[in-house]
């Protein structure tokens, strides 16, 4: 079995984020048994870490403090009494000494932190990005309608990021600068908190509202670390008199299968999807004895897992006229939500927001029910301004196989407000959405929903709805939905589409509806755009009537990702009533970047981005998560501006293209950016050139070859040792040796990489170079030519080195 550990933060004598730490795969003892290799911890002061879920494997007795770290408890074995820990750094073994007890549990995490999610590089460069876009807008017959600059600034530096965009607008009649979002955040990766200064959108959760504020923010973020399951999971406890094996079945289909020691056992957090699902266990020991267990089961990602915590917290001003005016802020104001997972059946939750002159707060409780689905339920209550108000909502959603049902229920008072829904006249006062599926096979799925809304004030809507779809093919499919919508008169509407998805990223479309009096056909062509460079378009031809009136319209557009850029040209050409009237948009986005001393044009980034170095080999295909992003330029580097952040990019040289005559070490590593950040990789590809010759030593008046000598060549700093054969003949080749320990810094610091390249990488350049051998406990010295040459293998002849005393400078003869 692999487990996972990783540090631990919060606790005096722990290790926080920011200190340093090793993960190692270590095989752990106890008492003399082996337990399994384990991902382990060790910190700078010697202790070791291992999750608690991890540590419940070993079967200790006793436990250690328990701190919190990337969002899961963690147990320091220094702190666990009545231990003795040792580690053996040769052999990689950490042994255990601990006193007798009962048979251990078998604990089995059925869903480990990935081995690669764990050795995953994690960049901290200093880095910067200027993502800037320009646009212009013209229409026939109005001519010259805007031409708009956009741009985009990050710096990062360490768990510090620092974003500010901006857009210019020029018109006929108007010149407007306007600034947008401008946020500092301290991120603490570890423990998946993130501290904000400056503009951020803060919601306040069911019931509330969402608002623009320039302030302070603390909040929970989940998403630096996607691998963290945070939804409740399937977890089983039994006990087996004899060594046996557990099979999972889920609704019928084998999904797991374990082998536990005898005594109790523990099956934690299996995940799976689609609702409720029947799940059985079987129990088989080594005489062919069967125990079925059954366990009804629901999977939902709505609740948290016992024990984790969802929150976010801000304070400030709420910003006005956004997207209009740069700094205009306004009242005080403050909103904030916090989540808890009581257990994995039960969370229950707090929110609250509030401006000068409006306050609203409530509470939320969520229900996980084997059998019935995940119900939600929400009270709040606003008040100010001499007026109060309350609301209520209820949701419930069901998925079971291939049926699946939801019910959305919103009443509000009169006077309910929110921050964002105090200026509003048309206030709301109940909200309903019911709605079910089913899917039938080799029919399709259908569906009915109905929805309303109404107003205290104004008109009220209600819309009944039916849908279907089906696969008609492996590349086709038809959908078909129908709706009324009553409003003041009721008004119907039929829709009927065939896609059809024939592959290599093009997609077709027709498309029939109806609506009320009018009409409308469509037909779309489509290519998606490549992750890398390449092209993308779409072209949408649609045909409308509307009592006497008819129009058409054809919409190309058309998007080309260079290296250095994304250009594109979006069109609407109308014909209506015997007029034409066309509009255009050509648009050119692009990146400067800037990460450790390296320089650079791009696309523009949209995440994270990388500087990808393959020696000096041109138009070598590079791949993330084997899907090809570009080429290397002639230099051998290219730029990805596409990295998803916290995930595990996997990063691919294809190797297809090298020539044979180079040498390579590795052609894949794993990155784990944060966000909008800036790191480097260096694939070490050299072109061999290999050096032959034969080594004498002058005696007398003859020479003596000096067979099975070990040869040190001095290349500036750096030694390089071959060895002599039969005859003093003598091979190496051009290539230098990695520094021992250097990996992670050779190839992923941008100032190692920079440096390296700067010198020429790793080959040893034409030149003459010192060279000795130990001859008779004295240094014999003499001086090697490595050649200008196309030559795969060049015999530079005889050398014939001198014997010098110790006092005695060496030099060399050939």
């Amino acid at each position: 079995m692999l487990s996972c550990a990783v540090g631990l933060t919060g606790a005096i004598g722990f290790p926080s984020s920011g200190e340093a730490a090793d993960t190692l795969v270590l095989n752990v003892i106890l008492n003399g048994e082996s337990k399994g290799d384990f991902f382990v911890t060790r910190s700078d002061d010697g202790d070791f870490l291992i999750r608690q879920e991890d540590y419940g494997t070993l079967g200790l007795k006793t436990t250690g403090a328990s701190v919190e770290f990337q969002g899961e408890p963690h147990i320091s074995l220094r702190s666990v009494r009545d231990i003795a820990v040792s580690f053996d750094e040769k052999k990689l073994i950490l042994a255990i000494t601990a006193p007798a007890g009962p048979p251990p549990k078998s604990v089995i995490d059925l869903n480990p932190p990935s081995s690669r999610k764990l050795t995953a590089y994690q960049p901290r460069e200093f880095s910067a990005f200027l993502n800037y876009g320009l646009t212009y807008s013209y229409g026939d017959p109005t001519g010259f309608q805007a031409l708009t600059t956009s741009d985009k600034l990050g710096v990062r530096a360490g768990d510090v990021l620092f974003l500010t965009d901006s857009l210019y607008t020029k018109t006929q009649s108007t010149d407007t600068f306007v600034r947008l979002m401008s946020t500092v955040t301290y991120e603490r990766r570890q423990d998946l908190q993130w501290f904000t200064a400056g503009d951020v959108f803060a919601s306040s959760g069911e019931l509330g509202s969402t608002m623009n504020i320039g302030g302070l923010g603390f909040s929970k973020v989940y998403r630096m670390n996607p691998y963290l399951i945070k939804q409740p999971t399937f977890n089983l406890t039994g006990v087996t008199a004899l060594p046996s094996q557990v099979e999972i079945y889920m609704d019928g289909m084998l999904v797991r299968r374990e082998n536990v020691q005898a005594g109790e056992f523990d099956l934690r957090n299996f995940n799976y999807y689609g609702g409720a699902r029947s799940v059985e266990v079987l129990i088989k020991d080594p005489f062919g004895n069967v125990r079925r267990l059954s366990y009804p089961a629901y999977f939902s990602d709505v609740l948290l897992k016992h024990g984790l915590h969802e929150y976010s917290y801000n304070i400030g001003f709420l910003r006005e006229q956004y997207g209009v005016k740069s700094n205009d802020y306004g009242k005080q104001a403050f909103s904030a939500f916090h989540r808890y997972g009581v257990s994995d059946s039960v969370n229950l939750g707090a929110r609250a927001e509030g401006s000068e002159g409006i306050y609203n707060g409530g509470i939320q409780a969520s229900f996980l029910f084997p059998r019935a689905g995940v119900l939600t339920a929400a009270l709040a209550g606003s008040g100010g301004s001499g007026r109060t108000g309350g609301a209520f909502s209820l949701a419930h959603f069901y998925q079971k196989g291939n049926f699946g049902a939801n019910l959305l229920l919103r009443e509000f008072t009169r006077d309910y407000s929110t921050v964002a829904t105090q200026v509003i006249a048309d206030k709301t006062r109940q909200e309903a959405n019911v709605g079910v599926n089913v899917t039938v096979a080799r029919a399709g799925v259908f569906s009915l929903g109905y929805a309303e809304s109404e107003k205290y004030a104004g008109v009220s809507t209600r819309v009944t709805s039916a849908a279907y779809s089906k696969n008609l093919s492996k590349t086709s499919m038809l959908f078909f939905t129908a709706r009324a919508v009553r409003e003041v008169d009721t008004e119907y509407e039929v829709m009927v589409t065939l896609n059809f998805y024939p592959g290599r990223d093009m997609f077709y479309s027709a498309r029939y509806q109806k609506t009320g009096a009018a009409d409308s056909e469509t037909l779309q062509v489509q290519k998606n755009l490549p992750v890398g460079e390449g092209v993308g378009y779409r072209a949408t031809l649609e045909r409308s009537a509307a009592d006497s009136a008819a129009a058409s319209t054809l919409s190309p557009f058309v998007q080309y990702n260079g290296r250095y850029g994304t250009y594109a040209l979006d069109s609407v050409l109308r014909h209506a009533d015997g007029k034409t009237s066309d509009w255009y948009n050509v648009t050119a986005a692009g990146s400067l970047v800037y990460a450790g001393g390296l320089f650079g044009f791009a696309r523009p980034v949209n995440d994270s981005f990388t500087f990808v170095m393959v020696d000096s080999l041109k138009d070598i295909n590079v791949r993330v998560n084997n899907e090809i992003v570009g080429r290397t330029d002639s230099s051998g580097s290219m730029i990805i501006p596409t990295m998803a952040s916290y995930q595990v990019n996997q990063i691919t040289m294809d190797t297809s293209r090298v020539p044979m005559d180079y040498s390579m070490s590795g052609v894949n590593s794993d990155i784990a950016p944060s966000a909008w950040s800036g790191s480097c990789i260096s694939f070490n590809a050299a072109r061999v050139r290999a050096v032959t010759g034969k080594l004498f030593v002058k005696k007398d008046i003859r020479k003596e070859p000096l067979e099975y000598y070990e040869i040190t060549m001095m290349v500036g700093e750096k030694k390089l040792a071959f060895q002599t054969g039969k005859g003093g003949e003598f091979y190496f080749e051009d290539v230098l040796p990695r520094e021992p320990g250097s990996g992670s810094e050779d190839q992923f610091s941008c100032r190692s990489i920079k440096e390296r390249r700067a010198k020429g990488g790793s080959v040893i350049k034409p030149g003459i170079y010192p060279a000795s051998v130990d001859y008779g406990g004295q240094k014999c010295g003499f001086t090697i030519i490595v050649p200008i040459t196309e030559d795969v293998i060049t015999d530079i002849g005889d050398i014939v080195c001198a014997v010098t005393r110790a006092s005695e400078p060496a030099h060399g003869a050939q």
